[in-house]
């Protein structure tokens, strides 16, 4: 029986050309809610700071907890942190060395802030294609803790000169040109662990939906995958379910294919 659902904001939840849910995306949040579903979230973005957190305004205040930078950092409704997973500072120490020696733009989290290191028509692109504001222009403070760093990079450059110099991360592409830095030991399945563990779930009692590769790990850990109709290939290949996009309310579809709320909850919640 499926007692809560971890869900990926962008491109799951948010439409990545509407910027915006479908029309039943946050009906199907309340009603789930309404029939004692626990509600996270689970995503690239870290929710705690303005620059992407105002994203939730879109969304009901109806979810539970928060799975945020690509589950480094872990919180509940009531701001009880559960877990803090900042990257390897070895490892931040050299992405932010060969950024530098190829011109590779990239944005970073501490705990309470966000900033990019440098702006090119590759970030501006992307940031307006999914309605993200381009965050202040600031050196990284490698002495600091670092909880998420996300490039802008090629996948060649990626996989041949970023990931080879990696000691205890890897790199996560979530879309063409985008890619997360994330630790070996933590990502969204990590997360997804320890909000399980404090509200004491079990995988079969969970459900996961995401349409990108960095959601393939939470996917591992969850009793039932769903994909996205929009997700990629190996989303879709990784997944119990594949729902309809996320513009054609796929958690719509998803909520009422698993029985989590009748079809009938529709006319209920406006």
């Amino acid at each position: 029986m499926i007692k809560a659902v971890f869900l990926d904001i962008d491109g799951t939840l948010i439409s990545t050309r509407t910027h915006r849910p479908a029309p039943l995306t946050n009906r199907a949040l309340l009603a789930a809610k309404e029939n004692g579903i626990l509600l996270f979230i689970a995503t690239g973005r870290h929710i705690p700071v303005p620059e992407e957190g105002y994203v939730m305004d879109l969304l009901p205040d109806c979810f539970d907890g928060f799975v945020a930078v690509t589950g480094h950092y872990c919180y509940t409704a009531d701001g009880t942190v559960l877990l803090k997973h900042p990257l390897h500072p070895q490892d931040v120490r050299a992405i932010k060395e060969l950024a530098a020696r190829y011109e590779i733009p990239y944005s970073y989290t501490y705990e309470d802030e966000l900033f990019i290191s440098l702006v090119n028509e590759r970030v501006r692109q992307h940031n307006k294609s999914i309605g993200l504001p381009i965050p202040a222009i600031r050196e990284m403070d490698c002495t600091r803790e670092v909880y998420s760093i996300t490039l802008y990079v090629d996948e060649k450059t990626e996989h041949e000169i970023l990931r080879p110099a990696l000691q205890h991360s890897t790199t996560i592409s979530w879309i063409n040109g985008i890619t997360d830095v994330c630790g070996k030991d933590g990502g969204k399945k990590a997360g997804i662990r320890a909000v399980m563990q404090h509200f004491q779930l079990t995988p079969e009692e969970v459900m996961a939906v995401g349409d990108s590769n960095n959601d393939l790990s939470m996917m591992e850990e969850a009793g039932i995958a769903v994909a996205m109709g929009n997700g990629t290939k190996e989303i879709k290949e990784a997944a119990d379910y594949v729902a309809a996009s996320c513009e054609d309310d796929g958690i719509w579809d998803a909520f009422t294919h698993f029985h989590l709320i009748n079809p009938d909850d529709r006319g209920k919640l406006s």
